[in-house]
């Protein structure tokens, strides 16, 4: 497997949570916790996303579109601006 090395920021407590699994043997390494977890959060979009139809894929393209150039906002900003918090 090719591989390429990225420098990411955390929080120091998030880094001290990963480091202590690894610790307990959970994860063998850093390294490989952090896959784990981007690999849950890759397929979370890509398994919907495969169900789709070009058209719906389309669509979706469109409404993050609008979105990112403040034509539309975010569900998640919507509900701050409301007093809301959503949990992911």
């Amino acid at each position: 497997m090719e591989t390429t090395r990225v420098n990411v920021v955390l929080p120091k407590k998030m880094y001290a949570s990963v480091n202590k699994l690894v610790n307990l043997g959970y994860y063998k390494s850093f390294s490989e916790a952090v896959r784990s977890g981007l690999k849950d959060e890759v397929l979370k979009f890509e398994v919907p996303a495969a169900r789709l139809s070009e058209s719906e894929l389309n669509e979706l393209d469109e409404a993050f579109e609008d979105v990112r150039t403040g034509r539309e906002r975010s569900a998640a900003d919507l509900a701050k601006e409301l007093g809301y918090e959503l949990r992911g």
